[in-house]
């Protein structure tokens, strides 16, 4: 640790840009609030100052930043990748337009976007919005429902107890089969009583629409699938992992006019994929899927090209910096000895 402190206080991370060689830095966010916010909720927001002090780095410290497309490509050609980073964004929420893009444009910066296409269409709400929905429109004090088995009774009689009550089923809705999650969200919207389409939309995040989507396009962003609902795919049967992954594909590529061969797990954790569903998204057409499993994919190694890692965009300049500099990759390696 004192090694560490030593590398942090002088600014020593330069000296381990060695470690970048054959390693990039891939990048996964989600939300974005503006200049100087700090929300929280069940997926944090990452403010437009502590992205554009990241991108201000990796512009004067002479990084490069490259579309995920060519990221997936020179993988594939084991080309050189030195001190190379990638953005990318999952679900395609609208905040992603107001608040990322811009920052992006401001240092000419490309990124990619993984989206779910029926919340892009408006023909549904990400299940996970519904929850959180449900229980924060809700004027009841409490809910009891059937969770692994047994009735619990969550209170909700302020705002810490309703965080953890979504936070809670949230979480359980990761763990179960399709059918039951839908099946439980409908339970809850019908014990809290807040079954109208319109109040609910009215309270949960609004997504891209095309028009930004193509902008966006024409401004190197660039779009991939990331299914049509976001279900966790190991918990689907195979009929409903076929049409959620060709289909969403199959949506992006007319929207947009392009190739959308790169894919990405909802959820994205080792328990989320397997080799079924990994089987499906090659029948289907993709040549490469991402994770959300933390790490680097060393381009001299052997690569599984759908289980591509990614890391969380820290909220911290200097895990930012142990990222990018090449010192988490120095430690993991030492790590290994």
């Amino acid at each position: 640790m004192k090694k560490l402190s030593l590398i942090y206080s002088l600014e020593l991370f330069p000296l381990f840009n060695i470690f970048t060689k054959y390693r990039t830095t891939v990048f996964m966010m989600h939300r974005f609030c503006k200049w100087g916010d700090r929300k929280g909720g069940l997926v944090p927001h990452l403010p437009t100052d502590i992205l554009d002090r990241c991108l201000q780095y990796l512009k004067e410290n002479n990084y490069s930043v490259i579309p995920l497309s060519e990221y997936v490509q020179r993988l594939k050609d084991t080309t050189g990748l030195h001190k190379t980073v990638v953005l990318t964004v999952d679900d395609g929420y609208q905040d992603f337009y107001y608040y990322a893009y811009p920052v992006l444009r401001k240092y000419n910066m490309p990124a990619a976007v993984f989206i779910v296409s029926d919340f892009i269409d408006g023909d549904t709400e990400l299940w996970w919005d519904q929850i959180e929905s449900a229980i924060n429109s809700s004027v009841d004090n409490e809910i009891e429902i059937n969770m692994e088995g047994e009735r619990l009774l969550f209170p909700l009689r302020d705002k810490r107890e309703r965080e953890y009550a979504i936070k809670q089923i949230v979480e359980y809705c990761k763990t179960i089969l399709q059918d039951h999650r839908c099946q439980l969200i409908e339970q809850i919207k019908r014990i809290l009583n807040v079954n109208s389409i319109s109040t609910m939309q009215k309270k949960t995040p609004q997504a891209l629409s095309w028009d930004q989507i193509r902008e966006m396009q024409d401004n190197s962003v660039e779009f991939f699938p990331h299914t049509k609902t976001h279900p966790i795919l190991t918990r689907c049967a195979e009929e409903i992992i076929i049409r959620e992954v060709s289909e969403s594909k199959r949506k992006l590529e007319s929207k947009i006019g392009r190739p959308a061969d790169i894919f990405c797990y909802p959820n994205g954790r080792h328990s989320d994929l397997d080799d079924r569903v990994i089987a499906l998204l090659k029948r289907s057409g993709y040549t490469a899927a991402f994770t959300a499993e933390s790490g680097y994919d060393y381009a001299r190694g052997k690569i599984d090209f759908f289980r591509l890692r990614r890391y969380p965009f820290p909220e911290d300049f200097i895990s930012f910096k142990r990222l990018v500099s090449g010192l988490e990759a120095c430690i993991s390696l030492f790590k290994k000895i």
